[in-house]
């Protein structure tokens, strides 16, 4: 569920936690099977490091657990083995289904495997079998290969967590025979069925190859298909022998807890999840990632159809990357236009293009041209995210405030030679900036012109360079960086002999600031803008929903980008119905909440566990 993303996600929550804790919240508490214990309390000393939030772990029935997560007595119910009927029990009576259900986390699974000697033909054994054979039914294995000899019965410890699974899920209401050798570990089963020609062994995965015995596939009936225990057999729930250790939070869950969930289920808590004997949830996830790249990369998948700019268009395509490793197989067929006017026709006239992605809001003169088929569409915008800002700068000794977006347009144009049709001056322009390479150079030609259509200009590696050489030339004009810019200018106030321009119509001119880029008050700027169209499909639809809710943020970051912030939730009232599926946006909407990475835990909601 969304690589990288969810550690990005604990470490964006990390300072209201601290201010939480300067307040003196209580420490979260974790509690639950004792079989998810140990594993809890490393990712619990992780976490902790992390944020600096106080956390214990501590053991509990499921019986107990559900009582004291319904009561508030307890952050975080570790929830191991599959429910039983007495746990289905207590999750009934403290979380009714009329009522807000806990959110369920799967942090890992364990597997248990069987094993028998080399010198065993036996490949395969059904559920019934392996009952038969460990209650005393089956004592020769005539009975099972046909092979003459009588059956050495190996296990684990009475309380170790394969003896647990095998007992619940094979046996049933049967008991072992009287004659199992019950041994220490995996190492000691093993090691034992190397050498009992007719022993079998069940043992828990250990993250180590098991090597000089026969590992046995698995079926749960006579009519199932046989698995070994693979890792993809395990991810995708073709293996039967696997039990998840399950971490739940409460309806109203608190902000760490939360975050602790989603620290336990990414990559550091993966990490924890290996050393702990588990196949871990992260690395189930990255599985079906990667076959759902591989599907993508050879052209499977529903196609998103878009037209944008050639920067936006790329953004797209990296977007639907992400969108593929945490969800879906898609196809982005997003279209880069070298004009604005050209994308927005595109968009208004074509019938399958439902994405429009700009480096900035409509254009008036796009509006002019497009404006009456806009309005009849309707589509609904979305801001993305902020990108660089381009100051304008001229020497201190030039009497200019301010520009349009047309004065800086004609002063870079090739058609332009004096300072005559702005300042009045005949003077020769010199004209300064970055040197091509530079993200900030690429905005600059994006928003203003193209290089062919730009005059020649003396470029210099960094903002620092450029303002250098205008410093000296008062007839000069620079583009730089203008975060760069306002960063050096501050450093030496009223001292640099270059003075940053104010841009925009009489009246409505603005400053390069942070705050004015990113409220999208400047015009020099990369602001993504998305446009959804009302014939977008439920797929285009669900991706839009994916890229608002900031899973895929290190895209934008990746692309010299700053997200949208996200709007702050706000207290609700218990809810008396089940809300209504996220949809994409309504109309005019800047942002959507976050999407859930996890599922309700009662009634179990089917899912595409198993499914690339």
């Amino acid at each position: 569920m969304r690589s990288g993303v969810r550690t990005l996600g604990v470490l964006l929550l990390v300072h209201g936690i601290l201010a939480a804790e300067q307040r003196r919240e209580p420490p979260l508490l974790i509690a639950g099977s004792w079989s998810g214990h140990f594993s809890q309390q490393q990712v619990a000393i992780a976490f902790e490091k992390i944020t600096g939030v106080p956390t214990g772990v501590g053991g509990r029935d499921n019986r107990r657990g559900f009582r004291s997560l319904a009561e508030g007595k307890m952050n975080v119910l570790i929830y191991s083995p599959q429910p039983s009927k007495t746990a289905a029990e207590a999750m009934a009576e403290h979380f009714p289904k009329e009522k807000p259900q806990p959110t369920k986390y799967t942090f890992g699974q364990f597997a248990v495997y069987v094993v028998v000697n080399k010198a065993n033909t036996t490949a395969a054994l059904t559920y019934k079998k392996l009952r038969d054979i460990y209650s005393g039914k089956i004592k020769d294995w005539k009975d099972v290969s046909g092979q003459a000899g009588r059956i050495i019965l190996i296990g684990e410890l009475a309380r170790s967590k394969s003896r647990e699974m095998f007992r619940n899920e094979v046996l049933g209401d049967s008991s072992f025979a009287l004659g199992e050798a019950r041994l220490r570990d995996y190492n000691a089963v093993v090691t034992r069925v190397k050498k009992e020609r007719h022993a079998i062994g069940y043992c828990l995965y250990r993250q180590v190859p098991i090597q000089g015995v026969r590992i046995v596939a698995i079926a749960k009936s006579e009519k199932g298909s046989f698995h070994l225990p693979t890792e993809e057999n395990i991810f995708e729930g073709k293996y039967p022998l696997v039990e998840d250790l399950t971490l739940y939070l409460p309806p109203k869950a608190r902000p760490v807890a939360k975050a602790y969930c989603e620290f336990a289920i990414g990559p550091e808590g993966g990490k924890i999840a290996k050393k702990c004997n588990l196949y871990s949830e992260y690395e189930r996830q990255q599985h079906f990632a990667r076959k759902r790249l591989a599907l993508m990369k050879a052209g499977k998948g529903v196609a998103i159809r878009g037209v944008g700019s050639m920067g936006g268009s790329a953004v797209m395509r990296d977007l639907a990357v992400e969108y593929v490793k945490a969800e879906k197989v898609v196809q982005m067929a997003c279209r880069p236009a070298t004009t604005e006017l050209t994308a927005v026709g595109y968009f208004v006239n074509a019938k399958d293009r439902e994405l429009l992605v700009l480096d900035g809001p409509v254009s008036e003169q796009a509006m002019k041209l497009h404006g009456k088929k806009w309005d009849f569409l309707e589509p609904e915008t979305h801001v993305l995210a902020s990108g660089r800002g381009i100051a304008i700068c001229v020497n201190s000794m030039n009497k200019l405030r301010s520009l349009t977006l047309e004065q800086v347009r004609h002063l870079f144009s090739k058609k332009t030679t004096t300072w005559r049709d702005v300042t009045g001056a005949e003077v020769k322009i010199k004209r300064y900036g970055l040197v091509g390479t530079d993200p900030a150079a690429r905005v600059f030609y994006n928003r203003i012109n193209p290089p062919a259509a730009c005059a020649r200009a003396e470029t210099r590696q960094g903002t620092q360079g450029v303002l250098a050489a205008l410093s000296r030339d008062p007839h000069g004009i620079a583009f730089v960086d203008a975060a760069a810019a306002n960063d050096l200018l501050a450093a030496a106030p009223g001292k640099s002999g270059i003075k940053v321009l104010s841009i925009g119509a009489k009246g409505k001119a603005a400053a390069p600031t942070a705050a004015n880029v990113k409220a999208g008050k400047y015009p020099i700027a990369q602001r993504l803008t998305l446009h959804v169209s009302p014939r977008a499909s439920q797929t285009t639809r669900d991706f839009v929903t994916f890229i608002l809710s900031g899973a895929a943020d290190e895209v934008f970051t990746k692309h010299g980008l700053t997200p949208a912030p996200r709007p702050k939730p706000t207290p609700q009232k218990p809810a008396t119905k089940s809300p209504a599926p996220p949809v994409a946006g309504k109309k005019g909407a800047n942002t959507a909440g976050r999407a859930s990475r996890a599922t309700p835990a009662n009634p179990r909601k089917p899912t595409a566990k198993n499914k690339p």
